[in-house]
C-alpha cells in the first residue's frame, strides 16, 4: 500500500502524485487483511513512521500524532498527516510471512479487504489518493486498485473512509 499527502493547493489538477502512491490529508486506521486481522504494520502511526518507507516527503513532511478531530472508531488515537507538499509513504506485506500459504492464495484466493480514513485539513485544500496493488513473486503487478483521485476544499473537516474488496484476484499473489 503506498500513501501520499498533498494539503498544497489544488488549483493544479495535471500535478499528479508519483506513479504508485496516494494522497491524504490525513490518513488513519488503514486496514489490509484476508481474515480480519490488520495486515499493516503501524496503521496508525501509534509508533511514528516505522514500518513505513517514505518515499517522497514534502513540505513539514509527514508527521505521526495525535488526532485533531474525533476519529469514528473511538479506539483510534493517532494518524499521519503531511503539511503543503506532497507527501509519499508505502508498505509491502509479505503475504506467507504473515501465514498465507502459496497454495492458500493460489486456490481459495481469499478476499483482500483494504480500508483508509482520511480527513482534509481545514485551513487550505488538499487531495487524496490511493493504490494497492497485489503482486506476484516476481512483484509484478495482478491486479490494482486505484480510485478516482478526491479533491478536499478548504474548511471540510469531516472523516472519510475508501474501502475496496479484492476478490477471485487469479493466482501467483505473494504480496500487496
Amino acid at each position: 500500500m503506498r500513501s501520499t499527502m498533498d494539503e498544497s493547493s489544488i488549483s493544479d489538477p495535471d500535478q499528479s502524485p508519483p506513479k504508485k502512491s496516494s494522497a491524504a490529508a490525513t490518513a488513519s486506521a488503514s486496514s489490509l487483511n484476508a481474515d480480519k486481522r490488520n495486515l499493516l504494520k503501524n496503521p496508525n502511526g501509534e509508533e511514528g513512521l516505522n514500518g513505513w518507507k517514505i518515499l517522497r516527503n514534502g513540505g513539514d513532511q509527514w508527521v505521526a500524532g495525535g488526532i485533531r478531530r474525533p476519529h469514528p472508531d473511538e479506539a483510534v488515537k493517532t494518524n499521519f498527516a503531511t503539511s503543503f507538499e506532497m507527501c509519499t509513504k508505502s508498505q509491502l506485506i509479505e503475504l506467507e510471512k504473515e501465514g498465507y500459504s502459496p497454495s492458500l492464495m493460489d486456490y481459495a484466493q481469499p478476499d483482500i479487504k483494504i480500508s483508509d480514513w482520511f480527513l482534509a485539513r481545514s485551513d487550505c485544500g488538499s487531495r487524496y489518493d490511493i493504490w494497492v496493488e497485489l503482486l506476484n513473486e516476481k512483484k509484478e503487478l495482478v491486479q490494482i486498485f486505484s480510485p478516482e483521485t478526491v479533491y478536499c476544499r478548504e474548511g471540510c473537516e469531516e472523516w472519510n473512509q475508501i474501502t475496496h474488496v479484492f476478490h477471485k484476484y487469479g493466482p501467483g499473489v505473494r504480496y500487496i
